[in-house]
């Protein structure tokens, strides 16, 4: 007999790193999505604290430099869920980017490299 196709899970070099990321800081996926193939995933994970556990909305992006339309569209997606947000890429922020977070999205959207 044969068996249904098992629906192709993610891999690849920038998803594994963001799945050892997320292993190694003991977050637990709630939901993923695959937004564009090898380059862009989204997560909703639980984050353990001292306080109990804490959702968050979780964009990662393989981009070499994220810019301010990359952090304005994780926020807008973030809030669309009523999420905090953690933006996960290998790449860095723009001058405009950093100046962005800093200024505008202070509290709103927790950056990292991973």
């Amino acid at each position: 007999t044969l068996e249904a196709p098992i629906k192709d899970k993610p891999s690849g070099g920038f998803y594994n790193k963001i799945r050892k990321f997320l292993d190694r800081n003991s977050l637990d996926i709630v939901q993923e999505e695959v937004v564009k193939k090898g380059k862009e995933f989204d997560f909703v994970v639980n984050v353990k604290t001292s306080l109990g556990v804490l959702r968050y909305y979780l964009k990662s992006k393989d981009k070499k430099s994220i810019n301010e339309a990359d952090l304005s569209l994780a926020v807008s997606e973030g809030k669309h869920k009523k999420l905090p947000i953690v933006f996960l890429s290998n790449g860095r922020l723009t001058k405009k980017a950093q100046e962005f977070l800093n200024s505008r999205l202070r509290n709103q959207l927790l950056f990292k490299k991973v």
